[in-house]
């Protein structure tokens, strides 16, 4: 630009003419534009940088989120299918050894072997198995009996963990369910679950359990068909007395 004073060539910052010194009068108004465009400059960079930092920090997080959320229903969806393929993979052993699964199962129930028949039910994953549902009864009375041979043991060991109170409640609990086995609960179990070699085995393991009723608590017939209508509170008091009297 012109000096307006004598003419010379000066720019448009020089406060003052090089050549004549005259003031500038451009120069203090464009400096102060310029000072005034820098601070606006600083301030919009100061947002963006704020908020694009606001931003990445939300995104990280959402990202974070989205990927945990992923594993998650990964495990989750594993876990099943876990439980799916072990499943498909019992029933496919079960169903290729079937034969031999009754032909063993038909020897422990001629034998009268609860317990042999409860552990071998175990051993071989097959204790609920749909395609031996003609054992199902059988396999839960064999459980029960078990039980209550384990049970009687407790009783017996002064060091057992369990005390007595307790574990007479497990019995009375446990031959309350025997009984019930003799007497099907619904049509459905006596049309899918009983025959007669069902009906034979369990009244002889009730029998048994009968056995054990009165060689360790000192029942007589009596206390037993009385013993057999109590309720499972009125069971537990029972076997508290017989084992009273026993010791």
């Amino acid at each position: 630009m012109k000096c307006e004073h004598c003419g010379n060539n000066l720019g448009i910052e020089d406060e003052k003419c090089p050549f004549c010194g005259k003031e500038n009068r451009f120069a203090r108004k464009h400096n102060k534009d310029m000072d005034r465009y820098e601070a606006d400059y600083e301030s919009v960079k100061e947002e963006v940088l704020t908020n694009s930092r606001r931003f990445n920090g939300l995104a990280v997080r959402i990202t974070v989120t989205a990927i945990l959320l992923a594993v998650i229903a990964a495990l989750i969806a594993a876990i099943a299918n876990k439980y799916e393929i072990q499943d498909a993979r019992r029933d496919a052993i079960i169903e290729a050894h079937l034969d031999e699964y009754r032909a063993r199962l038909g020897e422990y129930v001629q034998a009268r072997d609860y317990t042999g028949l409860y552990y071998y039910c175990r051993a071989n994953q097959i204790s609920y198995s749909r395609y031996l549902d003609e054992y199902y009864i059988i396999y839960c009375a064999s459980a029960r009996y078990t039980d209550l041979c384990n049970d009687i043991c407790f009783l017996l060991d002064e060091n057992s963990y369990q005390d007595d109170d307790k574990t007479l409640e497990y019995i009375a609990e446990i031959t309350d369910m025997i009984y019930q086995y003799g007497d099907p609960q619904s049509d459905y179990d006596k049309k899918h679950y009983y025959n007669d070699t069902v009906y034979a085995y369990v009244n002889d393991l009730t029998d048994e359990a009968n056995t054990l009723l009165k060689g360790y608590f000192g029942f007589s017939d009596d206390d037993i068909r009385e013993y057999a209508g109590l309720s499972k509170a009125r069971k537990q008091l029972k076997l508290e007395e017989g084992l009273g009297n026993v010791k």
